[in-house]
């Protein structure tokens, strides 16, 4: 059986996103009409073009959008394409709230979500794929770890938990 949990995004990721977007897409309008205005040389401006857009598209098709518990895996459900993590990959889990400051080594910080790589003493480095960090928990495997988040993260934990004890783990970090 599967369980699909929705991930919110907090404030910041609301704002970041409805301030950034148009403002993205601004300067790629901007771009296009320097370079067929020939204020800008082509070859710059399009490798600005494809800067911008190319981030935009990197943070859209990456935005976390519900996470999945199915009977042998998690499945989390992105704008485009999915991640998915064998249960039997999984070492545990654990509800998140941080206490230091963590560092965006890669991704995104609020915009379409917080998606990327992330470091901070708790966890060392992690990949991240969350819409609201009071929210957010830990799942631990053997080779890397995740931080997500998801409504009623409490409820997806206890269920993999659930389901690892299953399996003859305890599915505590």
């Amino acid at each position: 059986m599967t369980r699909t949990f929705t991930i919110r995004w907090d404030k910041i990721v609301r704002c970041t996103t409805l301030i950034a977007t148009p403002l993205l897409l601004g300067a790629m309008a901007l771009l296009i009409r320097d370079i067929h205005s020939q204020t800008l040389p082509p070859y710059g401006g399009y490798f600005l073009f494809i800067l911008v857009m190319s981030i935009m598209l990197w943070a859209v098709c990456n935005a976390p959008r519900k996470i999945e518990l199915c009977d042998n895996a998690i499945v989390l459900r992105r704008l485009v394409g999915r991640k998915t993590i064998p249960l039997t990959e999984i070492t545990g889990t654990q509800p998140y709230r941080s206490t230091t400051a963590t560092a965006r080594l890669w991704g995104s910080g609020g915009f379409f979500g917080y998606t990327g790589w992330f470091a901070n003493k708790e966890l060392g480095t992690f990949f991240a794929y969350a819409g609201d960090m009071k929210e957010a928990f830990v799942v631990s495997t053997s080779k890397r770890t995740y931080l997500f988040s998801c409504a009623d993260r409490d409820a997806f934990v206890a269920a993999l938990r659930e389901k690892l004890a299953q399996r003859g783990h305890t599915g505590t970090v």
